[in-house]
């Protein structure tokens, strides 16, 4: 039973991105105090690291009103500046291209160490997804792993364990289609993995359904469809003298999305959610622990 919190990519570490973006044209300049905005106008601002795109609705414009701190009536978030989209911490709208979409990023610093990460596909409409490593000195690959997944609905992640990176490496992350055809590619966790324990029987998985379904005084029912997201429950193990540790792993991502799966093998089994924890309990015997952890995911 894993976590892996997912490391915050700036645009320093973005060495280098190849994709052919059909779904959102990114504008040109920051936001500028000094400028007068009109309604619909476009501009970037950065929180936290991600960039975002901010469209004006304010029938009046704007001048001086900063998108960040505004609370709606003059700028919205429209997204995420494409490029960042993979690395936004949801799983939609998709970077959409042809072909390939290819990332070569370089994040390893003191608040990233070096060491071990996981990297995570989600959403993705792809044949194949790879994971390498290469030196920056000469490009000299360390690792490249690839992994097959198709068109079929299980299929739409993939999970590279135990990759390991240092300050001499950097990381290619690619997603291929065959044919020039359209490519989706929603999110790309890459994170240090948190032990909880070993996952357990009795875990389950569900979704929320979000659509809405109305009936009048006459029985005509009308259905709306929205969106909906996967939920799990985790149950798993742990040794008893592991029990503040994991109380505290889990207290640190309580407003944060996070990846959890059911460990290597488990994923295909449906224990495979990014999202947010809801609830987690912890059961303490004598040697051997119990948790249980309500995760809900994200659109």
């Amino acid at each position: 039973m894993k976590l892996v919190k997912p490391v915050a990519i700036s645009d320093s570490d973005i060495l280098e991105v190849q994709v052919n973006d059909v779904d959102l044209v990114e504008p040109v300049d920051e936001w500028d105090a000094g400028t007068a905005y009109e309604e619909t106008d476009q501009v970037i601002a950065t929180e936290d690291q991600t960039i975002y795109v901010y469209q004006c609705v304010n029938p009046s414009g704007s001048t001086g009103d900063d998108p960040i701190s505004d609370d709606g009536t003059n700028w919205v978030i429209y997204g995420v500046k494409s490029r960042f989209r993979p690395f936004d911490n949801q799983l939609s709208p998709q970077l959409v291209g042809n072909s390939k979409i290819r990332y070569k990023l370089d994040f390893i610093n003191n608040l990233k160490p070096a060491g071990y990460y996981d990297v995570i596909f989600l959403n993705v409409d792809a044949d194949t997804v790879r994971c390498a490593t290469r030196l920056i000195s000469n490009n000299g690959v360390i690792t490249d792993r690839s992994i097959d997944i198709g068109s079929s609905v299980d299929d739409r992640f993939a999970v590279f364990e135990n990759v390991y990176i240092d300050d001499t490496m950097y990381l290619q992350v690619t997603a291929q289609i065959a044919d020039s055809a359209v490519i989706r590619l929603g999110e790309i966790v890459i994170g240090i993995p948190v032990d909880l324990g070993d996952i357990e029987t009795g875990s389950q998985t569900s979704i929320v359904d979000f659509s809405t379904k109305n009936v009048d005084e006459f029985g005509n029912v009308s259905i709306v469809e929205r969106a909906y997201v996967d939920t799990s429950t985790f149950k798993f193990s742990f040794r008893t003298d592991q029990t503040r540790r994991v109380s505290y792993e889990l207290a640190q991502v309580r407003a944060t999305p996070a990846c959890y799966h059911g460990g290597e093998g488990e994923e295909d089994k449906g224990l495979l959610v990014f999202g947010f924890w809801q609830d987690f309990r912890l059961t303490v015997n004598t040697n051997s622990s119990e948790g249980t952890l309500e995760v809900q995911g994200l659109t």
